[in-house]
């Protein structure tokens, strides 16, 4: 997927949208900013490149537990 762009403007549009087919509101105070979120997401999943070490985060062990930081979820 290397070199793939996004339009996010018309991702926010298509977002709008399909909450409105769902009989959602798009600009009530829950949804607002759904779209924007929407978006960005598609936008770093098919931007993604997978050998930029930039994209990896570091993690950590103690026991049993996993810890991760620096994820955006």
């Amino acid at each position: 997927m290397s070199g793939a762009t996004v339009d996010v403007g018309r991702l926010e549009e298509l977002a709008r949208q399909i909450l409105i087919e769902i009989g959602e509101y798009p600009t009530r105070a829950g949804l607002l900013e759904t779209p924007r979120r929407y978006a960005k997401w598609w936008k770093e999943f098919v931007e993604y490149d997978a050998g930029n070490v930039n994209t990896l985060f570091e993690s950590s062990t103690l026991g049993q537990t996993v810890m991760v930081s620096g994820m955006t979820v």
